[in-house]
């Protein structure tokens, strides 16, 4: 039997992002859900998708004493994961 489960969620962000020419550290709060599916019987993940939205996160270039000022930013993370195949 397969399972599908939508969960929402709010969270705390921080994570580098490497660009060229620099990398940056980005911080924010947001809000996200994620679409499970599953085998109910075995409680096997099957596959996933979180989408996640950062509302304006803080911008810190690496090495900056401060953040960016008067900056707009958004950052929508995606993640996908799906079950290829099972190891004995």
């Amino acid at each position: 039997m397969i399972v599908e489960v939508e969960e929402k969620r709010e969270f705390d962000y921080s994570g580098m992002m490497e660009t060229v020419p620099f990398s940056i550290i980005m911080e924010g709060s947001g809000t996200g859900k994620a679409d499970w599916e599953f085998e109910a019987t075995t409680g096997i993940v099957n596959k996933c998708r979180y989408t996640m939205d950062v509302n304006r996160p803080s911008l810190l270039p690496d090495g900056a004493a401060g953040p960016v000022s008067d900056v707009e930013s958004n950052l929508k993370i995606v993640y996908d994961a799906k079950l290829k195949k099972l190891r004995k």
